[in-house]
This record gives C-alpha cells, sequence and structure tokens, in this order.
C-alpha cells in the first residue's frame, strides 16, 4: 500500500534549524523574492499548492545556527522545504526519474564556514488526493463564526479543516494513489508527504536515516 512520513516540529519529526541566506551577507535570502507582499507562501510553493516552483528563485545557501554534527537522509527546514542526501537523491533518480525538483544547496556555520556534505533542495512534483477525510484519525473542525468584538466588529469566522491527529493513522483510497513513488498528498486541509511501498523499501534497504515512516491503511468507504 503506501507510508506517510510523519514530519513534526519536534526533534523526532525532522525539523533542522536551518535558514535560506543571501551568500554574501548572510541575510535573510527571502527579502529579494518577488513573492513578497502576492500572499504566497513558501510552504505553499514547495508544496505545489499557491504558485509554480521557479527553480530560478529557490534557496540554494543556508545557514545553521548551532553546529550540526550529521545530517540526515531527509529532512526539513524553514518554509517546509524538504533537504535529502546524495544517497536519497540516487534512490529517488532510480525510481522517479526526470519528475520531482531537485537542486544543490550549501550549509553554512553561522560564521559562514561550509559543510563539506552534499545536500540538495528537494520538492516532490507529483500531487494527489488519496488520504481519506472519512476513515483514518481525522480531525475536523467545522466552519463557525464569533460573536462581533469592539477588536473584530465583523466576527471572527472559521473554515472547515481536516488534519491527522498525532496518531498518524491515515487511510487511503487506492484509486487515487498515483504511479509514482512520492508526492503531496491534498486529501485533508493541511498536505501530507507519502510514498510507495517500493520507495519505503529501498529506503529502509539502503539504511537512509529520514523522517518516520508510518504505513497507511485502506480505505473501504467511496470518494464521495
Amino acid at each position: 500500500m503506501t507510508w506517510i512520513f510523519k514530519a513534526t516540529t519536534d526533534g523526532r519529526g525532522g525539523f533542522v534549524e536551518l535558514y535560506a541566506v543571501d551568500p554574501d551577507n548572510l541575510s535573510d535570502w527571502s527579502r529579494a523574492l518577488p513573492l513578497r507582499g502576492v500572499g504566497v507562501s513558501l510552504a505553499g510553493v514547495y508544496k505545489g499548492k499557491d504558485a509554480e516552483l521557479l527553480l530560478k528563485y529557490v534557496p540554494r545557501h543556508f545557514v545553521t545556527p548551532k553546529r550540526i554534527n550529521a545530517f540526515k537522509d531527509l529532512f526539513w527546514v524553514e518554509g517546509k522545504m524538504l533537504v535529502i542526501s546524495e544517497r536519497f537523491r540516487e534512490i529517488i533518480k532510480a525510481h522517479d526519474p526526470g519528475i520531482h525538483h531537485i537542486w544543490p544547496i550549501q550549509v553554512m556555520s553561522k560564521k559562514g564556514v561550509a559543510y563539506p556534505d552534499a545536500l540538495y533542495g528537494f520538492v516532490p512534483a507529483v500531487h494527489a488526493a488519496a488520504i481519506s477525510e472519512t476513515e483514518g484519525d481525522v480531525h475536523i473542525t467545522e466552519p463557525s463564526t464569533a460573536p462581533p468584538t469592539k477588536l473584530f466588529p465583523q466576527g471572527v469566522h472559521t473554515r472547515r479543516s481536516t488534519r491527522l491527529r498525532p496518531s498518524w493513522i491515515a487511510a487511503v483510497h487506492p484509486d487515487k494513489v498515483p504511479s509514482q513513488n512520492i508526492w503531496w498528498d491534498h486529501g485533508l486541509t493541511r498536505n501530507y508527504l507519502l510514498l510507495s511501498d517500493v520507495l519505503h523499501d529501498a529506503i529502509v534497504a539502503a539504511d537512509l536515516k529520514v523522517i518516520p515512516m508510518k504505513k497507511t491503511t485502506v480505505a473501504r468507504c467511496l470518494r464521495s
């Protein structure tokens, strides 16, 4: 079937504190982006949600505020951007050749000293909506309106949202699973990164250090 990456902000969920910078002065790289002020989030771009990814504008230099002894083979940094090692890149090339966005990046210490590790920015270019809203451990927030206040005279409106609870139990519709081996899934309001059995097994066989993975279940109800 399929697996899901359990990406979380704690130390177990693959987050590494790296910040994209201008390589000349180590200032915030995003200040020079043409996307600023137009309602497009970097996280949305990296997940294929808000706008097309333009490799001309992707970050290529990062600074870490503290010493990192060893980088894992798959992790994520600010803006929800994924980073992979050379070993992970080779596995992606073998299973989904020529499909995804991959480009070399350089990580530096806060003093500007470069790490020797070969690392790459990684944006899966495949999208699907296979996760079921009605099965699995899904938390649903229904639309609501809070009464007007002096600060918000029109009231506060919330939209319906769906996301997985911390159990990470997801049910997936097999007929909605793409033929490629890794993809962003938009079946719920929050996007999730899924992978095939084939890619999971290749990662395990290569003993890669990645974001924790959990096997999904098969959704039985027909998709509405």
